[in-house]
């Protein structure tokens, strides 16, 4: 979706630099308007979403975050750094 964006400019501490940073989207999911998706902080970590999920319009997934498969994300939800969520879950 043209309005999503993956990791647009987040001050984090611990990041070293950009290109050490990563984000693995599976296929499958959709992806609404102004959706964010920000990269690990650091080389070691990752942030992961996996296959078939749906992020409603306004949905956060912050750094370092696990997200498995089939999971539907509400409106504006909201997801902390460094979770894990596994599949099949439902966020509103």
């Amino acid at each position: 979706n043209p309005g999503a964006k993956l990791d647009p400019a987040i001050r984090c501490r611990k990041r070293r630099s950009r290109k050490d940073t990563i984000a693995v989207i599976g296929d499958d999911n959709v992806i609404r308007e102004n959706v964010v998706i920000n990269r690990s902080s650091t080389a070691e970590g990752r942030t992961s979403i996996g296959n078939g999920n749906f992020l409603h319009e306004g949905v956060h997934v912050s750094h370092d975050t696990q997200i498995g498969n089939r999971s539907v994300f509400g409106y504006g939800s909201k997801i902390s750094g460094n979770c894990i969520l596994e599949d099949y879950v439902l966020l509103t």
